[in-house]
């Protein structure tokens, strides 16, 4: 068989493209990776490692850490800006990680931590809002609509379980709001949870018992203090003794 001078040169070329592609290379490029992984300089395709994503571009891409309105994302809650904690990760499994998600913990206007997860957008090239959750009450205030996970709720509320004349000193129970509290300075707690004023003249306690301003129960016990009368609560025992009681 014979060649014209065209077809020889034709020849020659694909030979050359042949040997390079073979010889000197070894194999062809690998077939375009899974979303997930990521190809390699010899052109190998491996799993995406953590803390990067592959979106299923052949590329490697790490995540990057949220901006400065990371805080703002997840609106409408008014955050103090005093950040606890934020950090990012990978996400899609050991085997294909696709994704870039940011999380942080910060305080709102009332001091409930509040749990913020964000998905990074590699179109928009920023973090937006994926969830809010609370995750622990202020003061006077309790968790309220538990996930499955157990440490996550849905909402805040109020405690209302104080009476007049206290103020709190712990976050509820969640779910139920039992908030614990202590009478206000100047008033003592009586038996039957409320809080009422103390005797201004002199001590205001004897033995654990509180002394008040005033008679609040239909049996009491009159100490007389400086021209004036403070009393203790008390009640009638079965022999009909009078009892001192808060």
């Amino acid at each position: 068989m014979f060649f014209d001078n065209k077809s020889f040169i034709c020849f020659y070329a694909i030979l050359f493209v042949v040997c390079v592609q073979f010889c000197i290379v070894g194999t062809a490029r690998a077939a375009t990776c899974d979303a997930g992984q990521y190809i390699t300089d010899g052109g190998e395709c491996v799993v995406c490692t953590t803390g990067y994503y592959c979106p299923g571009d052949d590329a490697r891409y790490e995540c990057p850490k949220p901006g400065a309105d990371y805080e703002t994302l997840c609106a409408p809650l008014q955050l103090r800006g005093n950040t606890f904690h934020e950090g990012v990760w990978s996400w899609g499994g050991k085997s294909k990680v696709t994704d870039c998600y940011g999380f942080l913990y910060a305080y709102d206007e009332n001091d409930n931590l509040v749990y913020m997860e964000t998905a990074f957008k590699p179109t928009l090239n920023a973090y937006d809002c994926r969830a809010q959750y609370y995750y622990r009450a202020a003061v006077g205030w309790y968790l309220d609509g538990k996930l499955t996970s157990g440490w996550l709720f849905l909402r805040v509320n109020k405690c209302t379980n104080a009476p007049i004349n206290a103020h709190y000193t712990g976050s509820g129970t969640p779910d139920v709001g039992n908030c614990p509290w202590e009478c206000d300075a100047g008033f003592g707690h009586t038996s039957d949870d409320r809080c009422l004023p103390l005797c201004r003249i002199g001590e205001t306690a004897m033995n654990g018992i509180n002394i008040y301003a005033e008679k609040h129960t239909k049996y009491a016990m009159a100490v007389p203090r400086g021209g004036a009368t403070c009393w203790i609560n008390a009640k009638r025992d079965i022999g009909g003794k009078l009892v001192p009681v808060n």
